[in-house]
């Protein structure tokens, strides 16, 4: 297996949801300033649905390392994708032989 990196996954920052719903461009300039004060100029605005009703909402959203659950669990999954396909390369190379 190649030496694998983190991955950069994105991730809601903020807490709860943006309202966007009948805001003045003033307003809603004040609320950027105040979230790049917060979140820093690389933060996204990003639609997304709550999984409860499918309500459509708006989240702030920041692409950050995977955690290292996260990445324990990648890598558990790439590896038995692996010894899968070497399985399976074994079994085919058993039945057709060498196809040179």
């Amino acid at each position: 297996m190649a030496q694998s990196k983190r991955q950069m996954v994105n991730r809601q920052v903020n807490k709860g949801y943006v309202d966007l719903d009948d805001i003045t461009l003033r307003d809603l300039k004040a609320d950027v300033e105040a979230w790049i004060s917060e979140y820093g100029e690389d933060a996204r605005l990003k639609e997304y649905t709550d999984g409860y009703d499918d309500t459509r909402s708006w989240g702030i959203y920041k692409l950050l390392p995977e955690t290292d659950e996260e990445y324990a669990a990648r890598l558990a999954v790439e590896k038995q994708r692996e010894d899968w396909e070497m399985k399976e390369f074994q079994r085919l190379s058993k039945k057709y032989g060498d196809a040179k």
